[in-house]
């Protein structure tokens, strides 16, 4: 068996899974943020709860306004 290596781009921030295919932290991902803000993390909105701490809260909303006008 073979060896491969993938290259995988992330973008800490960039929750809505790249909907627009903009490679982008921006409005639409605090805003997103904002309104899963204080709901349980689910298969659904887990891609918001970008400090792992296995809550949507205060912490998350500002480490996506921190890196909002980001991209790759």
């Amino acid at each position: 068996v073979g060896s491969a290596t993938v290259s995988v781009g992330m973008l800490l921030g960039d929750v809505n899974g790249d909907t627009f295919s903009n490679h982008a932290v921006n409005s639409s991902d605090v805003s997103q943020v904002q309104f899963e803000s204080g709901h349980p993390v689910t298969t659904g909105n887990f891609r918001c709860d970008v400090t792992a701490s296995g809550d949507i809260n205060s912490s998350d909303v500002s480490a996506v306004q921190t890196q909002s006008g980001t991209g790759f």
